[in-house]
């Protein structure tokens, strides 16, 4: 059964400047987008779903002919998320979830909770950042994690010989998931 307060909007991304675009979708308050390489999906409320469409058609001349509007079923998403998330593995470095084994003793294990907050290690910004931080040598280094979203760099330098730590983030989700 589909669910009336929630939507999802597919966007062509062909020409598009896509950081842009997301800038645009965040200010229209969409809730969610997964980034395919022909459209993004944006996962808005029906009280949302109208001013997106506007917005769209003003800022990137889209007709509603143009944009896949379809209503969403009643699931929750994240939790389905949470069940797919795959541990993720950065030299000898494992990112993954409580419901994942364990790694063998030689790997540094990070465990998080993929909750909302970014950095679970998929995104190859995420991935680089691991890699770098993992080959420097930061001994007694102060460091900074700006967007900290899961708190998985901030786990990595913590395994390091640093001496002070912090961790920043707007969303609230985040903190709580760096937290954890």
């Amino acid at each position: 059964m589909a669910s009336p307060d929630w939507y999802s909007v597919k966007i062509p991304v062909q020409g598009i400047d896509t950081d842009i675009l997301v800038a645009w979708l965040d200010m229209s308050e969409v809730h969610a987008i997964i980034e395919g390489e022909l459209y993004f999906e944006a996962f808005v409320t029906r009280d949302n779903l109208k001013g997106l469409l506007e917005m769209m058609s003003e800022k990137y001349s889209f007709t509603k002919d143009q944009l896949d509007v379809t209503q969403q079923e009643d699931k929750n998403w994240n939790q389905l998320w949470e069940s797919s998330f795959d541990p993720v593995i950065i030299d000898n470095i494992m990112i993954r979830a409580n419901f994942h084994p364990q790694p063998p003793k030689e790997m540094t294990d990070i465990l998080i909770q993929p909750k909302m907050a970014f950095g679970t290690g998929h995104h190859e910004t995420t991935f680089q950042m691991m890699q770098k931080l993992n080959s420097m040598d930061v001994s007694g280094a102060n460091v900074l994690d700006y967007g900290c979203g899961t708190g998985v760099l901030s786990v990595l330098a913590l395994k390091k010989p640093i001496i002070h730590l912090d961790a920043i983030d707007i969303q609230e989700e985040a903190v709580e998931n760096t937290l954890e």
